[in-house]
């Protein structure tokens, strides 16, 4: 392997830094870290690592420029090759290089300089940028951080308008790279739908009727906005960019304007309009009617970016920004391996059950609000029952939103203290090789799926409902993200993006419990539990979780008034699926009607039957083909 990488200009300083010297140092303390916390690294996953260092230094030198997605899967090290790699440098004493990392959470952040300065790293060489919430963390953000070479900071202080210096600038030049712990949307996106601003109008109206003020002025912009919206809309198509401006405000009147507005939830988007309302806007008749628009977010001059992201292979929306490469397809050692990062890790020991009902906000927002019936608590309460008391569960509830009155987690919690589960006990774990006791019921709300390893024990994880965009929102963040507000958007499209921002945070939220760990290359045994209506994001999860089963959550509570299953079409797909994945290579054709009579879907009414089959390409190689199924030919694998 060392002549190998002789000729591959390993041992050859580029800016004073070499892949022999930095590159192999942080390597082999990576694997050392991994190893004695009792991984067995396979070849395949080794090679993956060294090329991730690699890849770091190579940004270091300035020989690979511009913004690379690494899309390793989650629990295989990607946070701590950040950590030993930066750690190498400082020792390595190659001050002339600085680094900044970005992580979601502050958390997060916390950790990873605790863990540089448990391998030696003097605490003044690390900044921590953060503005104090109330929450304490265990280090204080530092100042004055110009001269510190590694410098952490938080994915939304990044996405500030201004004061990239604090972070980005070291001895009073640019740092010479960013890394970003999981997806990086670039764009700030918005948009606000004729339904929304309609709403908006009625109840600023209600509360303000009589008067002459501030107040009925700014419902008369609204109303010309509206207007001048529906005018575009009315003029666009869906293959067509239509862009409009807003009715003129001076300085004085958006002042005015701003501060007479009340704060409720159902006014944010008029707060949004206002904030754009000297922006060009995009009508997009896609979807929900409305209008869109975006700002760039994260400063394209902060040009050399490694993204650490294990959906990136799923999530669409990410996709768009043609400014991000996939690494997997330049780096030779990536290629070598002869196949993809997200096929590293089998999930053959994880069992996925859906429960084909309605899982959204406002879903689950009824159903919370419905104080005897809770349907979807009493389904949860269910799963958590049967489960052996040494397993521990993660349980994934919406976050409370100012107005509605209902504490998601709280009700979780009484759920399952009826029913007699002891929210406060506690299953043995073992946390960096010493035995500890974690607690056995865990609840958290979405936007705490992504960064934190603290529930790695849970060897259970249920999505009481999961986080879902509107269709204007994701419109508008697909535009943000290809940076162009004329970019095509079809109903397609939106569809495709929706499900893959749901597979998306489903795969974040699910790698929170123990199939994050890994074992010689396979997932910790793991069952998950996702209440959510669409089949489609079986195979997309499927893609990233190699091996995973699937199978049906059969509904209890979350029945209609006949007691019938929700979403029949839905889970026939399902099963339909699964009993051609286990028919044999050599049966390559099946007919609809036999198909029905082996599969055990005679009950099951004609139309939902053949709705039901129409969906099977989408999940599986077979193709639809007259009134029978055929395997169509698979992919070869990548070489």
């Amino acid at each position: 392997m060392k002549h190998a990488l002789d000729r591959a200009g390993y041992g050859v300083p580029i800016n004073g830094v070499s892949h022999q010297a930095l590159t192999r140092k942080a390597f082999d303390s990576l694997c050392r870290t991994l190893t004695d916390h009792g991984n067995v690294l396979s070849d395949d996953h080794r090679t993956a690592l060294f090329a991730l260092c690699g890849l770091f230094t190579e940004s270091a030198q300035g020989k690979r420029p511009g913004r690379w997605a690494f899309s390793l899967p989650t629990g295989m090290g990607k946070t701590s090759a950040v950590v030993a790699w930066c750690s190498a440098l400082v020792r390595l004493g190659l001050d002339h290089i600085s680094v900044a990392v970005s992580a979601s959470k502050i958390e997060a952040l916390v950790e990873l300089k605790l863990a540089m300065m448990a391998r030696g790293v003097a605490e003044d060489r690390i900044g921590l940028l953060y503005v104090p919430n109330g929450t304490p963390y265990a280090l204080p953000p530092t100042a004055a951080n110009d001269d510190r070479q590694i410098m952490l900071v938080a994915h939304n202080r990044v996405r500030m308008t201004e004061g990239h210096d604090l972070f980005m600038s070291y001895r009073r030049k640019r740092r010479d790279l960013m890394i970003w712990d999981e997806s990086l949307l670039a764009s700030d996106a918005h948009g606000v739908s004729v339904r929304e601003l309609n709403g908006a109008i009625g109840y600023l109206e209600g509360i303000w009727r009589g008067t002459e003020d501030d107040g009925t002025r700014l419902v008369a912009w609204l109303k010309s906005a509206r207007d001048q919206i529906e005018g575009a809309l009315s003029r666009s198509k869906e293959d067509e960019a239509v862009t409009l401006t807003l009715p003129e405000l001076d300085d004085a009147s958006l002042l005015a304007l701003r501060a007479k507005l009340p704060r409720q939830t159902v006014l944010s988007p008029v707060a949004d309009l206002l904030e754009f309302s000297r922006e060009e806007l995009r009508a997009l008749p896609a979807g929900e009617h409305g209008a869109v628009w975006y700002q760039v977010a994260v400063p394209r001059e902060i040009q050399n970016i490694i993204i650490l992201d294990a959906s990136y292979p799923i999530r669409r929306l990410v996709q768009a920004d043609t400014t991000i490469h996939d690494a997997e397809k330049y780096l030779d050692p990536i290629k070598r391996i002869g196949k993809r990062l997200s096929q590293l890790k089998s999930y053959s020991d994880v069992t996925l059950h859906q429960l084909f009902s309605g899982g959204g906000r406002e879903t689950m927002q009824r159903d919370f609000s419905a104080m005897t019936e809770r349907k979807a608590v009493r389904e949860v309460v269910d799963v958590v029952k049967a489960l052996p008391p040494e397993e521990a569960a993660l349980i994934f509830v919406f976050k409370d939103r100012h107005g509605e009155g209902i504490n998601y987690k709280s009700a979780m919690l009484r759920g399952l203290s009826a029913a007699g589960i002891d929210t406060n006990a506690t299953v043995p774990a073992v946390v960096d090789g010493k035995p500890v006791r974690l607690p056995r019921i865990n609840v958290a709300t979405w936007g705490q799926e992504t960064s934190l390893n603290r529930w790695a024990h849970c060897s259970n994880v249920i999505l009481c409902g999961v986080l879902q965009r509107s269709s204007l929102d994701l419109a508008a963040s697909f535009i943000g993200q290809s940076d162009n507000l004329r970019e095509e958007v079809s109903t397609t499209t939106v569809k495709e993006l929706a499900r893959s921002e749901v597979a998306h945070v489903v795969y974040q939220a699910l790698s929170r419990g123990s199939c994050r760990v890994m074992d010689e290359g396979q997932a910790r045994p793991m069952k998950g539990w996702i209440i959510h209506r669409d089949s489609g994001i079986q195979p997309l999860l499927s893609s990233v979780m190699p091996g995973v089963r699937w199978a049906q959550w059969e509904a209890r509570h979350l029945v209609d008034p006949e007691g019938r299953q929700p979403g029949v079409t839905a889970s026939t797909t399902a099963r339909i699926v699964e009993y051609l994945k286990g028919l044999p290579q050599s049966v390559d054709r099946i007919s609809t009607r036999q198909l029905k009579d082996d599969a055990g879907l005679r009950e099951v009414p004609p139309r939902t039957f053949t709705d039901a089959v129409r969906l099977v390409p989408h999940h599986v190689p077979w193709l639809l083909v007259g009134r029978s199924l055929e395997r169509a030919f698979e992919d070869e694998p990548q070489t």
